[in-house]
């Protein structure tokens, strides 16, 4: 399941923060930390969550979901979670991810390494995918498209494994037309606003928003 991103005031453009992911040598310029103007550049990652993380992940769920609830946005609850998976790992590969600058957790997802859930058929089943599940990020982030980097971001993970689909569920009608919006692909829907939606992998920050820029001098 994928939590829905929040869409707050513009960015300031003396903060940002430079994000590098540990896989790949390509860094992005990101808002600052919940918006707060900084006199330099700091650095972001998105990283295996470990057992230092639970706090900080759980509270960033809880603010997500008080946020979206406010909206009313319901049904947003992940199964699992990051929470859930931190320290675990399928064929090799970490289950429970974050986005994170210094100390605080700024995003979390859980990747599970097949196509996860009901409704999908035999023939996708035996695709090679993974399914991306519980998506928060922190609704004072100063950037809605901070989510969809770490999708993408996810999406360049996944093709460098060998993997051709990203898939998740939603429970929300506004959450589904969002992420559609956003690139992802509807396949099926059934009972009670439940959605299955897939996103072809593809090499990182193929597809991100014009302000993910590459600094000079990074390949």
């Amino acid at each position: 399941m994928i939590a829905e991103v929040s869409v707050s005031s513009p960015r300031s453009p003396s903060s940002v923060a430079l994000v590098r992911s540990q896989h790949s040598s390509r860094a992005v310029v990101l808002p600052g930390v919940l918006g707060q103007p900084r006199s330099n550049v700091s650095c972001s990652m998105m990283r295996e969550a470990t057992e230092g993380d639970r706090e900080g992940i759980a509270e960033l769920v809880t603010v997500r979901i008080e946020a979206l609830r406010r909206r009313g946005v319901y049904g947003v609850m992940p199964d699992p979670s990051a929470l859930d998976l931190i320290g675990a790992h399928d064929k090799g590969c970490p289950m429970a991810w974050v986005l994170c600058e210094d100390d605080q957790v700024l995003g979390c997802a859980a990747v599970l390494g097949c196509t996860a859930g009901s409704g999908w058929s035999k023939a996708q089943r035996r695709q090679s995918a993974w399914t991306l599940s519980g998506l928060y990020t922190h609704p004072d982030l100063p950037d809605p498209s901070v989510s969809q980097w770490m999708t993408d971001w996810f999406r360049g993970h996944a093709a460098r494994q060998g993997v051709r689909w990203l898939r998740g569920t939603v429970f929300s009608d506004r959450l589904q037309q969002r992420l559609v919006r956003l690139g992802w692909e509807p396949v099926a829907s059934g009972r009670a606003h439940t959605y299955l939606l897939q996103y072809r992998t593809w090499p990182p920050l193929s597809a991100s928003p014009a302000w993910l820029q590459v600094p000079p001098g990074e390949p």
